[in-house]
């Protein structure tokens, strides 16, 4: 391998790589806690995670929201986050781009 990415460490955990396993749970932190302050500051209706890391989907997700669930403010509110993967996930600035194009003028 030559390029490390997300994917490397995913498949590494998945392949039960200790120290791969260690760098995706340290990521999950760290993009729990960013997520964690966006939903206590904004408390956004839904947020959607997109890029080339939204291709793990439930395997991103699923840790990510119990992390969430212990630290949201409104955690036992009726109106809570949803957190989902973007529908474009990281084809969404290329389409962006092309639509730009297809407008008048």
């Amino acid at each position: 391998i030559t390029k490390v990415n997300a994917k490397v460490s995913f498949d590494g955990m998945r392949a039960k790589d200790a120290l791969a396993t260690q760098v995706v749970n340290n990521f999950l932190d760290y993009v729990a806690c960013g997520i964690t302050n966006i939903v206590n500051t904004f408390q956004p209706e839904i947020l959607c995670v997109g890029g080339g890391i939204s291709k793990e989907g439930e395997t991103l997700l699923q840790p990510v929201r119990e992390r969430l669930d212990k630290e949201e403010y409104n955690r036992t509110g009726t109106r809570r986050t949803k957190l989902v993967t973007a529908l474009l996930r990281n084809d969404a600035g290329i389409i962006g781009a092309a639509l730009l194009g297809t407008q008048k003028r």
